[in-house]
């Protein structure tokens, strides 16, 4: 009888080890695609629309889109340069003249001094944990805006940058902030 009995506990305690086994697996299995998920559900603000899941394709064609309608709205700005490539215009200046987060949008204007009409600004907010959120609008009446962003593009809150940035006549005007997003 105790030889069944010892047979019987070895087994069991096989039975444990290969469940502990499993476990660890899934544990591991679930860590590493909590890190690979394309959206973090823990850090992020869910969304029920499936459509803000873009493929490398979808990105690439929105910002040949965006280089066209850029082209479209100011035909000055050379877009196959780079932001180090544009030099800096010695005349021209921006100004950031509001700034701030109500109704549940950072919304921000800025002044252009010194520019013919026309051109393009273009505002990006970035962190070092984040991803950039960015707009590009037309200038008029020598302003960028009024421009409204909803917080919910903004993964994180805490401290951000704001770089804008005012193309005209193959030159810019630049111009950084640090902000907070509550």
């Amino acid at each position: 009888m105790k030889l069944q009995s010892r047979k019987t506990h070895t087994k069991n305690r096989i039975i444990l080890g290969c469940l502990v086994l499993v476990l660890l697996v899934g544990f591991m299995g679930f860590s590493y695609a909590k890190k690979t998920w394309p959206v973090n559900l823990w850090t992020s603000t869910p969304t029920s629309d499936s459509s803000s899941i873009k493929t490398k394709e979808m990105n690439d064609q929105q910002s040949v889109d965006d280089k066209a309608s850029i082209e479209d709205r100011s035909p000055d700005v050379d877009v196959s340069q780079t932001t180090n490539n544009v030099p800096v215009s010695p005349t021209t200046t921006i100004e950031v003249s509001d700034l701030s987060q109500s109704n549940g949008a950072i919304n921000y204007t800025a002044k252009i001094s010194g520019a013919s009409t026309g051109g393009t600004c273009n505002a990006n907010f970035s962190n070092d944990i984040a991803r950039p959120v960015s707009r590009t609008t037309s200038a008029s009446n020598g302003a960028c805006g009024p421009v409204s962003i909803p917080e919910t593009e903004f993964s994180t809150i805490g401290q951000w940058k704001l770089t804008l940035r005012y193309y005209t006549n193959d030159t810019q005007a630049v111009i950084t902030k640090d902000i907070e997003v509550k």
